[in-house]
């Protein structure tokens, strides 16, 4: 450990480029084209429908709200989403 000294910094910038790596390829992304996804939406990615389902029953019919506000666009994107999810 005592002949790295100052080469200690590589290894850390080394190991924080493979944290970077390892994060951006895995985490899963919770930012939409519009801002933020609504949490109905993060749900249905981390849970699949039953999570999004689970939480418009126990709000006040939040998810019925957001799908009604949706364009055309919106739903396409979706579409878009959850077919590079399945991949």
């Amino acid at each position: 450990m005592d002949a790295l000294n100052w080469k200690y910094y590589i290894v850390y910038c080394v190991w924080l480029a493979f944290e970077f790596g390892y994060l951006y390829f895995t985490v899963i992304e919770t930012l939409g084209k519009n801002g933020p996804l609504p949490l109905e939406e993060i749900a249905a990615l981390f849970d699949g429908e039953e999570g999004s389902n689970k939480i418009a029953r126990s709000g006040a019919g939040g998810a019925q709200a957001v799908d009604e506000e949706r364009t055309d666009d919106d739903k396409k994107y979706e579409e878009a989403r959850e077919e590079k999810i399945s991949v």
